[in-house]
């Protein structure tokens, strides 16, 4: 059996390519996203590894690191400006991270699927729908 430090280890030694290869895929699939793209250039100083938009319209930007990497001054400042103006800034070292981040920022777990909502009334669904969304700044890296 894996101790915590041998599973913390291996972590830190997944090369951050990877890592973000991993978060695009589950962003990919997450029903609150609804588009997200990996950034293979320097765009601009502090510019984050993955940008997209949520379904409610709202930016989202995510800075990866590996475990104990830390954040430069540049990327912190970027992910603060994405949340000041109403946007999702996340650091993550790993899928949990933006699962956690996109849960605080929309007050819910993930989508309800499909079928879940058919099995409401008609109404019900309605109410759901008419719903704002007030985000909340998530609180990057103290998820």
């Amino acid at each position: 059996m894996e101790t915590l430090m041998n599973v913390q280890d291996k972590e830190r030694d997944r090369a951050q390519r990877d890592i973000r290869a991993e978060i695009l895929r589950y962003l990919k699939s997450d029903g609150r996203v609804a588009w997200a793209a990996g950034v293979h250039v320097r765009a601009f100083r502090g510019c984050s590894d993955i940008l997209g938009q949520l379904e409610t319209g709202h930016f989202m930007a995510v800075k990866v690191k590996r475990l104990g990497e830390p954040l430069g001054s540049g990327h912190a400042a970027f992910l603060d400006q994405v949340g000041t103006a109403g946007g999702l800034g996340i650091l993550a070292h790993g899928i949990e991270d933006v699962r956690q981040a996109l849960e605080a920022f929309h007050g819910q777990m993930e989508p309800v699927s499909e079928d879940a909502l058919m099995a409401f009334e008609p109404e019900t669904v309605l109410l759901m729908s008419e719903v704002s969304i007030n985000p909340t700044r998530y609180e990057y890296g103290r998820g």
